[in-house]
């Protein structure tokens, strides 16, 4: 575990002190109920460090405060933000949802189940239809997870290809390059969980 790091310039530090950036990291790890040693261990920065970047002893540098919010999965915006900490969770009615739906002409649509949400998660969740026929190239950092519920999808993920019928579900790292494809006569439809990638799209 790493135990240094390199503190804010002084000019930058008078900069960040209106921000707050202790306090809201404390507010975060005690909404979380996490000890020190726990983000510590999360984030690979010392506990004694966390506990003077907390109490504004110290400011961190870009890369520590990447660190953190990684740790606590959070955007680095939540930092300067003047918004309260993100909540541990999150239930979006149904009236709340997005009304419209997202395509990208390719005969791929999207109704995405959770709207923007405070601290940017890195995941995002849709109902998702494929047309009949329709073949969609993707690649992106991070991960999906689908489960078919109508029709039958065709996933190549780099050299091997995987039939997903209705019923099945199906995992793979999205950095490699995939395509989706229907091979059927009618839509095919599905649940659709990706991560590290902007929600619309593959």
């Amino acid at each position: 575990m790493s135990t240094t790091t390199m503190m804010a310039p002084e000019g930058v530090q008078a900069g960040l002190t209106g921000y707050g950036l202790g306090e809201k990291l404390r507010q975060l790890r005690h909404q979380r109920q996490l000890r020190l040693i726990e983000v510590a261990a999360s984030s690979g920065l010392s506990p004694s460090l966390i506990s003077k970047l907390e109490s504004n002893k110290l400011f961190p540098t870009l890369p520590t405060l990447w660190r953190l919010a990684e740790a606590f999965n959070v955007g680095l915006d939540y930092f300067f933000s003047d918004g309260a900490a993100p909540s541990a969770a999150t239930l979006v009615r149904a009236s709340e949802r997005p009304a419209s739906a997202s395509t990208n002409g390719k005969g791929f649509l999207q109704i995405p189940l959770l709207g923007p949400q405070e601290g940017k998660p890195r995941f995002h969740v849709s109902i998702s239809e494929i047309a009949p026929g329709a073949s969609i190239v993707g690649q992106h950092p991070g991960s999906e997870f689908l489960y078919v519920t109508e029709g039958e999808l065709v996933i190549s993920v780099e050299q091997n290809s995987y039939t997903v019928a209705a019923g099945d579900s199906f995992y793979f790292q999205s950095a490699a390059v995939h395509t989706y494809r229907n091979p059927g006569v009618g839509p095919c439809k599905l649940f659709l969980v990706t991560s590290g990638r902007p929600q619309e799209g593959l």
